[in-house]
């Protein structure tokens, strides 16, 4: 395996050697993400097949963690949409552990989750991306996702919660997972973390029907996800409102960043297969 730099305007990974024989994971904040990140440190803490890491340096910019794997999980459905499997249990025991996410992160921040009032704000501005995204919608559609990111700003809480909790944050050890942690803690609802991570898979589930690929390990992902979530005791309600939260926050991202048309009229079907 060789070191390797991704990313987008939000944010730029890169993965190289550390001198502990693990991989360091380094993230820098970029130009389209308004708010700065949290510096200092968070405890780790092992959940099952699932271990939350915090950084070993942070700013409010940038933060660095030493992990034992060099793909995130996220990379790896993509390229094998069926590997989504492996993963389940492990992340099932990340969001059992999420719950306590308050005893990791300490007071945790008061803010909430930069990507919620950047949402609330585009929707209310009526601007062109929002506009865009009504036009693409149903009278009931539009409604129902209006309600949704209303909602999340009136769920029951707010707790300390992740803030970033996604693929893309979650190192592939083995079958196990180390949950990338720290920069991003927030306050939302207890559902906001597991909502938007839903919401990633639903994602993920379209994209693998357009390629042909399994799609279905990744709705049954989904679903045995979600179902463990309620039965721990989450909020059905507002886990959905969660979900349809993190898509159109992403609508959002591709109209202000790259405003790609075929990439905005995909999420917009995914937006309307779920409201």
């Amino acid at each position: 395996m060789s070191e390797t730099t991704y990313g987008s305007s939000f944010v730029t990974t890169s993965v190289t050697t550390h001198d502990t024989g693990g991989w360091q994971w380094s993230k820098i904040r970029g130009p389209a993400s308004s708010d700065p990140w949290h510096p200092g440190r968070v405890p780790n803490h092992a959940a099952g097949a699932a271990r939350f890491i915090g950084p070993n340096s942070a700013t409010s910019d940038a933060a660095t963690w030493v992990s034992s794997g060099y793909d995130s999980v996220a990379a790896v459905v993509l390229d094998d949409a069926g590997m989504i499997a492996e993963y389940v249990p492990a992340i099932v025991s990340a969001v059992r552990s999420v719950r306590l996410v308050a005893q990791l992160h300490g007071a945790g921040a008061e803010n909430s989750p930069a990507p919620i009032a950047a949402t609330v704000n585009w929707l209310a501005s009526a601007g062109h991306g929002s506009a865009d995204l009504q036009s693409r919608l149903s009278d009931l559609q539009w409604s129902t996702a209006r309600g949704a990111v209303n909602a999340i700003t009136r769920c029951a809480g707010p707790v300390a919660c992740h803030g970033l909790f996604g693929l893309g944050n979650m190192v592939a050890v083995g079958t196990g997972i180390e949950v990338l942690s720290g920069p991003w803690r927030s306050s939302a609802s207890a559902e906001y973390d597991v909502g938007c991570l839903l919401g990633e898979l639903r994602e993920l589930h379209a994209r693998s029907i357009v390629l042909g690929e399994n799609g279905q390990a990744i709705r049954e992902a989904h679903n045995e996800i979600r179902a463990a979530a309620t039965e721990i005791g989450y909020d059905a309600e507002a886990i959905d409102s969660a979900e349809i939260f993190r898509l159109i926050s992403h609508y959002r991202e591709f109209a202000s960043s790259m405003g790609d048309p075929t990439a905005m009229e995909s999420m917009a079907d995914v937006i309307a297969s779920t409201v």
